[in-house]
């Protein structure tokens, strides 16, 4: 249920649904003898459903998040490194705070997606891995990044992974630049500047 609610209100909650697969694959027998064979990944599906019945009621097409993604936001698949490369030139023509954001954040925050990925598959369970990859692919493969950072805080792997740090300095350094980051980006979004 808690999936379907997911994929209703943003794509990236369809990074569930191959999560889902892997999770249900190794104990199909026992949920079929359950009667409750896939439920799971039906209640899934039928919360993207709901999207996209709302936009066809809205909007007339089910599809209109596309075109308006496209139109105003300039985004189609592409690869990462254009994006990321975007975010660098963005650099030379922005005002110093969204240089911070808009550039050098984006960049920071595809860079922790890709790293949070690649350690997903290292340490984490495979099911996690899959979902940490495509959330990444998601928010990654397009011409223009923005709001990557905001995207992280649903990439739960890479939450597993830092609370899975050993050493002390390093999983209190990290808490410490977070709340900073929270206070600073928190006043900065209070006075009308973007803040991802």
């Amino acid at each position: 249920m808690l999936a379907g609610l997911a994929t209703s209100a943003r794509l990236t909650g369809l990074a569930l649904l191959p999560f889902f697969l892997l999770e249900a694959w190794p104990v199909r027998r026992q949920l079929a003898r359950l009667g409750r064979p896939l439920l799971g990944g039906a209640l899934l599906l039928l919360g993207f459903g709901v999207y996209l019945a709302s936009n066809q009621l809205v909007l007339g097409n089910p599809l209109a998040f596309i075109a308006v993604q496209r139109q105003h936001w300039g985004h189609t698949l592409t690869a990462p490194w254009v994006g990321f490369a975007d975010a660098i030139r963005s650099l030379q023509r922005r005002i110093p705070w969204e240089r911070l954001t808009v550039g050098a954040g984006e960049m920071a925050g595809g860079v922790t997606a890709c790293a949070a990925t690649t350690l997903s598959w290292l340490r984490l369970r495979p099911a996690d891995a899959v979902y940490a990859t495509v959330v990444t692919v998601m928010v990654t493969f397009l011409p223009f990044w923005l709001s990557i950072p905001r995207y992280l805080l649903g990439l739960y792997p890479l939450f597993l992974l830092v609370g899975g740090i050993r050493q002390r300095w390093l999983y209190q350094g990290l808490v410490i630049a977070s709340i900073l980051a929270l206070i600073v980006f928190g006043l900065a979004f209070g006075r009308g500047y973007w803040a991802f």
